[in-house]
């Protein structure tokens, strides 16, 4: 019986975090899920928004981007397109990243790619502006 976890959490251009922890709250397609030892076997789509690593010493929050989470009883690993540490992000560059995104989309066709990545862009703006 696993009595922690380790968590890695990758990005395109480094190795976020890497650690154990005793328990960790994703912002998943479902919504949030929260993951303890000895979890199921999962893959998990992870959606723009707020996550929580709570280790021995306390916890610490990050904003993800899209990716996706492989989950085991004594492991998770993230892989995502970004991560930041919430008391890193810049508010005034987010608010001007959901201004543009609002604007693509609003001159996108809905049935498009483009409207799919401006929809992204904004729910990661809105998930920094929330941290």
């Amino acid at each position: 019986m696993a009595t922690s976890l380790h968590v890695d959490i990758v990005t395109p251009q480094l190795a976020a975090w890497s650690g154990e922890a005793q328990q960790v709250l994703l912002p998943a397609h479902e919504g949030q899920l929260g993951v303890l030892p000895d979890h199921d076997q999962l893959l998990a789509l992870v959606v723009p928004g707020i996550a929580t690593v709570y280790t021995a010493s306390g916890s610490q929050r990050y904003v993800f981007d899209s990716g996706f989470a492989e989950i085991g009883p004594d492991r998770v690993t993230v892989l995502t397109e970004s991560c930041i540490p919430v008391e890193q992000v810049d508010k005034a560059k987010a608010k001007a990243d959901l201004a543009a995104a609002e604007a693509d989309l609003a001159n996108a066709n809905l049935a498009t790619e483009a409207a799919r990545v401006a929809l992204r862009r904004m729910a990661h703006a809105k998930a920094r502006l929330e941290a």
